[in-house]
């Protein structure tokens, strides 16, 4: 869905439903124009039936908590442009990963 009516200097967003075995992901991404080329920031968000700490341990394996966002939703990465935000909800726990793509 484009945000503006000149597409060479507009954002555009999509979202979608990914399935992937018995895990359903929503997954979002804008684009931006930038001179010639373009950069794009994307958002896939899951829940999983696990802890934060057991997700992290098998689904992140080589990303390092590096803060939280301002209490109790945890960061993690693996690189400065992805960032992983996990956030206990109930005996689950829900992720958000986050990546800019220059």
């Amino acid at each position: 869905m484009p945000l503006g009516s000149d597409p060479d200097n507009s954002l555009i967003t999509m979202s979608q439903e990914i399935i992937s075995g018995n895990v359903v992901y929503y997954a979002g991404a804008t684009f931006a124009p930038l001179g010639d080329d373009c950069s794009a920031v994307y958002e896939a968000v899951t829940h999983w039936q696990n802890s934060c700490d057991e997700v992290a341990a098998a689904q992140y394996v080589g990303f390092k908590p590096i803060g939280v966002l301002q209490q109790t939703i945890k960061v993690l990465s693996n690189q400065p442009n992805v960032r992983v935000m996990m956030v206990a909800a109930g005996t689950g726990c829900v992720v958000i990963k986050k990546e800019l793509v220059p």
